[in-house]
């Protein structure tokens, strides 16, 4: 193997392979002459269209990084920098994700739960429908009963309870009250549309005897207000009025993959899609990664044969007999006769002054140690 000290200021002109920035000059008829060519213009249309909305970095998670770091100078195993890329892009969440919108949008984080929206009236939604119960405490229930005569009720599909009509005076309070205590995720007049209307007699009577909670709320220290509200409702718009209290507006987030459910379904979408068809962020990982190994003291060299960049965990030492013992001059020398060898053949491999196995195994640790010899993933040994 021919090793090459490889310089990081002339790794701009590396080709990893295929140029993923350069756009198809094909006009759109010959886009149209396949199917799968079809699919690749839509799919790169879709794709500029989301470079509109957002520009998305994918860098690796800082503490994963260290950890394979600390793993390879345990072992002192020389790995290829691809190898390490690799073991980071194969799962999301050893990665970190950098969004920000373009021209004047918006992120809008929740307070909560901290998920992540890309439009105030979705982050609003998602706290009126996930998020009251971390923010609102009951100060009081008063009850009542229904007087009146009624002809007809109403009855909920999702949970077969009973509700007063719509001429009842204090029917909205009630369905939100509803809404609230059953988690029902629907708006509400989808969920009036859904209601069906109950005329027996007897259903009514019995339902005018029950009594309907009348429950009044207060915001929780936290977000504490002296007011108090009378239904969830009126809730709901102290938080659309007051939503910077419960809202933070952002115009970049940063994300671990391993957080990746923290971002509303459709951002979760978009991302997903960069992430899966966009090539050209594997391509600024790898000389991310390369940069972040040469700062932390690792070796970087180039297999000139194969096109192969390598990351040793020790800096090379040039073999100098009067610094190493004869024993490690005698397993140097059946490494150069070679010029690489498995760690299996070498450790079973009979020289005169070594009797045994875990003196040759002791012997290879400390030349690899010391950075005379370099081992590599598939078991190789080859001279530093």
């Amino acid at each position: 193997m021919k090793d090459k000290k490889v310089d990081l200021s002339s790794l701009k002109n590396l080709e990893l392979g295929p140029n993923w920035e350069k756009i198809s000059e094909k006009s759109n008829k010959e886009f149209k002459k396949t199917t799968s060519k079809s699919k690749k213009f839509k799919e790169e249309r879709k794709e500029k269209l989301t470079n509109l909305l957002y520009q998305i970095d994918v860098t690796y998670d800082h503490s994963i990084m260290s950890q394979i770091k600390d793993k390879i100078k345990k072992s002192g195993i020389t790995y290829s920098v691809q190898d390490i890329t690799n073991t980071l892009v194969s799962d999301k969440k050893r990665l970190t994700f950098k969004i920000e919108v373009r021209n004047k949008e918006r992120f809008y984080e929740v307070v909560f739960d901290n998920k992540i929206f890309f439009s105030k009236e979705r982050a609003l939604n998602h706290i009126t429908q996930k998020g009251l119960d971390s923010l609102i405490q009951i100060s009081s229930i008063a009850e009542e009963k229904p007087s009146g005569n009624y002809k007809t009720i109403l009855k909920c599909t999702s949970t077969n309870k009973l509700l007063p009509p719509k001429n009842y005076h204090d029917f909205e309070s009630c369905i939100y009250q509803h809404l609230y205590e059953n988690k029902i995720d629907r708006n509400y007049n989808d969920f009036i549309n859904s209601l069906e209307t109950v005329s027996e007699p007897k259903v009514i009577e019995d339902w005018q005897n029950e009594t309907i909670k009348k429950v009044s709320y207060e915001f929780k220290a936290k977000y504490k207000t002296e007011k108090k509200y009378e239904s969830i409702k009126h809730i709901t718009i102290e938080i659309e009025k007051s939503f910077v209290k419960f809202i933070k507006e952002k115009n970049k987030i940063t994300i671990s993959g391993s957080k990746f459910d923290k971002l509303d379904t459709d951002l979760q979408v978009r991302v997903k899609e960069f992430y899966e068809k966009n090539h050209k962020w594997k391509k600024d990982l790898f000389f991310n990664i390369l940069i972040n190994l040469k700062k932390s003291g690792f070796y970087i060299f180039k297999d000139t044969e194969k096109n192969i960049m390598f990351a040793c965990p020790v800096k090379p030492k040039k073999v100098k007999d009067d610094e190493i013992s004869k024993n490690c001059s005698c397993i140097i020398n059946k490494i150069k006769q070679k010029r690489s060898i498995s760690k299996k053949e070498l450790i079973n491999t009979q020289f005169k002054n070594i009797t045994t196995k875990d003196k040759i195994l002791y012997e290879i640790k400390w030349l690899l140690k010391e950075g005379y010899i370099k081992e590599f993933k598939n078991g190789d040994i080859s001279i530093s």
